[in-house]
């Protein structure tokens, strides 16, 4: 089985998983760099599609990794960019995402398995969208509101004990919405916040393929106490009564591969947000490591055994030394209630 996996240059994650496929299957996988180098020779025609002389439709699947849905291409916000006359390098840009655009689709036409492919990336992208289409499918999401009135955030304040604020598209964690961050986010001079009511419940963070798990984990706030300690991840059992929830969002999508963050709460999980091009290696490196191993055995159809228990707490790396946490600390804190 050829896996090809298509990733932007020297990506930590796209490394690691190239290196756990290698070592079950040496020759499985073929790397190729997105945006491709210059130089690069990309061809299509009614009978392959070519890609430095490697057929792709020789590929049984391909995996996308940071390839973020992006149409129209955003322009430079570089100060020193002039921006009174065309740029060729936004028209190159264009060029490229839409190029790569049509691959991607043309491969997943011509029966090349994507993990994942451009519309589960699309999906995902716009978040109130996104959690519109699980209100409609029946899946349980918390309220939420999307709006650049002061007014109407403080209503939407009093109506929730507590409320949480994310950007609305792309990647981003939930903090915490208190009238401060009403005061500096809530503008008719800036893009509206995504804000959402919070569901009292322990929060996981779970990776699924093909609707099964393969990794779950919990988290817990930094501690300013000495001696201090960064965020906590620790693995954890997926709860077996959500899971039917988390297997249908699966579903809904399209795409293999998630990343689903919800609140557990008896026999439902009130999704909060899904990212179908998962960026993990924020994670402690034993748990990034294990998350990249059991992905890669996933591909190539290959049993894994997730864990039975809870096991201790991991930190993930830090470039600070033990004094110089606090202010870590109280950017970290922001993302709890």
């Amino acid at each position: 089985m050829r896996i090809g996996i298509f990733a932007p240059e020297y990506d930590p994650q796209a490394q690691a998983l190239r290196a756990k496929l290698e070592a079950l299957q040496p020759g499985c996988v073929s790397g190729f760099e997105i945006p491709p180098h210059r130089d690069a020779k990309l061809a299509m025609d009614a009978k392959r599609l070519s890609w430095n002389g490697q057929d792709l439709t020789s590929l049984k699947a391909f995996f996308l990794r940071g390839f973020p849905y992006c149409d129209p291409i955003i322009p430079s916000g570089e100060l020193d960019v002039d921006w009174t006359v065309w740029r060729w390098e936004y028209l190159a840009a264009q060029q490229t995402y839409s190029s790569l655009h049509s691959i991607f689709l043309e491969l997943e036409r011509r029966g090349v398995r994507a993990i994942n492919g451009m519309d589960a990336q699309q999906h995902s992208f716009t978040k109130p969208a996104l959690l519109e289409t699980l209100r409609q499918k029946g899946l349980q999401t918390p309220d939420t509101l999307v709006t650049n009135r002061a007014d109407a955030a403080s209503t939407f304040m009093k109506k929730h004990n507590k409320v949480a604020w994310r950007p609305c598209t792309g990647r981003a964690l939930y903090q915490a919405f208190l009238e401060p961050q009403r005061d500096a986010l809530v503008s008719l001079r800036k893009p509206p916040p995504l804000l959402a009511q919070i569901v009292e419940g322990p929060l996981y963070r779970c990776y699924l393929f093909d609707g099964a798990p393969v990794l779950t984990v919990q988290s817990s706030a930094p501690s300013n106490e000495p001696p201090e300690r960064t965020e906590e991840f620790w693995e954890v059992p997926c709860p077996s009564e959500v899971l039917p929830d988390l297997q249908r969002l699966a579903e809904v999508f399209k795409a293999p591969w998630v990343q689903i963050f919800f609140v557990a709460q008896g026999k439902r999980a009130w999704i909060y947000d899904v990212d179908t091009d998962p960026r993990y290696d924020a994670l402690p490196t034993a748990l990034h490591d294990r998350l990249a191993a059991r992905l890669a055995c996933r591909l190539l159809g290959l049993p894994i055994e997730t864990a039975q228990t809870v096991e201790a707490p991991l930190q993930r790396p830090t470039m600070f030394l033990r004094r110089m946490l606090r202010t870590l600390f109280e950017m970290e804190e922001t993302k709890y209630s």
